[in-house]
């Protein structure tokens, strides 16, 4: 009975990832969803009226952890020596996260001074209606050369098509299973001799994960940077015989397992979560990866023990920096 069980929770898919088994377009699963997120949206409505709510989100914002690294990259171009990465991810703009909040999160992107900024998915819960506005909000973004994204499992779940639509209408390009290159001129365009890879790869669980697409075929001393929203799949069966080079790999998704006891200690990740890949730097069998706690919450909205991220990153050229810490976890 418990293995029953257990099978309809979670199924494996075709690139052999463990995912929850939704059937997306069941009348059942449509009308609680559609049950859930009228509750939520009241319940949120009631709080943000009152003042005491409003104080809330208030101290949320205030709480973000700002966790800033110097990376050392190998083969970067003396040009973009120092270059800045602001990463931003799991917004989950909803009835739990006004678009006001969104917007002061802009704010305090644009203050840290990115040169680029990366999305790794998860703009939205409950419902497409929060697609338009969160985009609109993140058009807000102002990195000297550009920000870049890529989708994360929720986007799908409310509207793959009307989000990717909404990014481009406000600048914003994805880069599922594709890539950018910044070039020494700092600027990102479709393909370059020389430069710094930004790809990235489609969602795990909603989309197709191809790291040949990404990162296959780009000159050998050209480093990579790449957005994945499952930290997972930085031990993608395919990209494991491929051998692809990946100088970092930044991630979100796990919410840094949103809630820790004690505060800080093991996280509670969902059973098809891989514990390993739950926040800050993992060594993956391929490259770092960098997973960020994120900014909003989903399931229950309560964070306890794990402060929202954002995450910074300035990247230097080979003998220019420190090591990069073996622990990153600075909540």
């Amino acid at each position: 009975m418990s293995q029953a069980r257990t099978r309809k929770k979670i199924g494996i898919n075709e690139a052999g990832y463990q995912v929850p088994r939704f059937n997306l377009e069941s009348r059942k699963f449509i009308w609680i969803k559609e049950m859930r997120s009228a509750g939520s949206r009241a319940a949120a409505d009631a709080m943000v009226r009152l003042q005491r709510g409003k104080s809330y989100f208030d101290h949320y914002l205030g709480r973000v952890l700002i966790s800033t690294y110097q990376v050392e990259i190998q083969d970067l171009p003396i040009e973009l020596d120092g270059i800045r990465v602001v990463h931003l991810t799991d917004i989950h703009h909803g009835p739990w996260f006004p678009i006001e909040s969104v917007e002061e999160l802009v704010a305090r992107a644009n203050q840290l001074k990115p040169d680029l900024v990366a999305l790794t998915g998860d703009f939205v819960a409950n419902s497409s209606r929060y697609i338009e506005p969160v985009a609109k909000a993140l058009g807000g973004l102002k990195p000297s050369i550009g920000s870049v994204a890529v989708m994360g499992n929720h986007d799908w779940w409310e509207g793959g098509e009307q989000m990717r639509q909404a990014l481009e209408e406000v600048s914003i390009p994805l880069v599922d299973n594709s890539r950018l290159i910044l070039t020494p001129d700092r600027k990102l365009v479709s393909a370059a001799d020389a430069g710094l890879a930004i790809a990235g790869v489609g969602d795990a669980w909603e989309d197709v994960v191809d790291f040949e697409k990404a990162v296959g075929g780009l000159p050998a001393t050209m480093p990579r940077l790449v957005l994945s929203h499952n930290p997972d799949c930085a031990e993608d069966r395919k990209l494991l015989r491929a051998g692809h080079r990946i100088d970092l790999m930044l991630s979100g998704h796990t919410h840094g397992g949103q809630v820790c006891f004690p505060a800080n200690g093991n996280p509670m990740l969902p059973r098809m979560r891989k514990s390993r890949y739950s926040r800050g730097l993992v060594m993956g069998p391929v490259c770092p990866v960098y997973i960020s706690r994120g900014i909003g919450t989903a399931g229950v909205p309560v964070r306890l023990g794990v402060s929202p991220e954002i995450a910074v990153f300035d990247l230097v050229g080979h003998g220019r920096t420190e090591p990069f810490p073996a622990d990153s976890d600075r909540g």
